[in-house]
């Protein structure tokens, strides 16, 4: 993960995903907004739950290859 800051003052990060022919779950604190660019190619990516809009954010990028990827809020 990649930090950085916006504004605010608040700290956002980016993830970055390379899944293929498997599942990857990522599990992400109920307190930050997640913002999901994942390409999904005979795939699925899930995002079970919501973050707090008004949280930093999380961007997860990256590609997914006949596999799931699955995001779950804690």
């Amino acid at each position: 993960i990649e930090l950085n800051a916006c504004s605010g003052g608040c700290v956002g990060g980016v993830l970055n995903v390379d899944n293929k022919l498997g599942e990857t779950v990522i599990y992400v604190s109920s307190r930050w907004n997640v913002r999901i660019n994942v390409v999904s190619h005979l795939g699925a990516t899930e995002q079970v739950g919501h973050g707090d809009k008004d949280g930093p954010t999380l961007t997860i990028n990256g590609n997914n290859a006949l596999g799931e990827v699955l995001i779950k809020f804690v």
